[in-house]
């Protein structure tokens, strides 16, 4: 999971999947919360955390998906593409990549709680909230196949994509 900070998210993944290991990428601080949660899920023999800034240093090399989770959103168009060449780069042919973002309906007609963070990104961040269009748009042609897009009970939604195979 990379900037996965707490490691919610592979901690939700390795509680539903008892084969899974996994590990988040983050900046040195973020390790000792990491890992507190990981203690406390009782995951912590399946969990890892590897320190990095994902600007400056190599993807952790050998996983079969990475996650970015609510990471493009803060990031221009130009920020997010870096990122994502990185993820391909690192990723073999036919791995996973799953984004968790919320988002935008395909006219922008909503939901309002995008529209409110799409503000946010503008005056907080660099970045902006997209569509599932917008991301098919931006990432196929990075060396990805969408295969779905999954909304969840609480308004993000999770965009399932493969590496293409070269």
């Amino acid at each position: 999971d990379l900037g996965g900070a707490s490691g919610a998210f592979v901690i939700a993944l390795a509680q539903a999947n008892a084969r899974l290991e996994g590990c988040v990428f983050d900046l040195p601080p973020v390790r000792p919360i990491a890992e507190d949660y990981f203690r406390s899920s009782g995951l912590d023999g399946r969990l890892a955390f590897r320190a990095g800034d994902f600007w400056k240093d190599p993807l952790p090399a050998g996983s079969d998906a990475y996650s970015l989770g609510y990471i493009l959103h803060d990031w221009s168009t130009e920020g997010g593409t870096f990122l994502l060449r990185k993820v391909a780069a690192a990723l073999r042919p036919g791995g996973l990549l799953i984004v968790g973002e919320g988002l935008w309906e395909d006219d922008r007609s909503g939901p309002a709680w995008i529209a409110r963070s799409d503000l946010n990104m503008l005056l907080a961040a660099r970045g902006r909230e997209r569509s599932a269009r917008d991301y098919r748009e931006w990432i196929e042609p990075l060396g990805f196949r969408i295969e779905r897009v999954q909304p969840t009970s609480r308004g993000k939604q999770f965009i399932f994509a493969r590496r293409v195979v070269s």
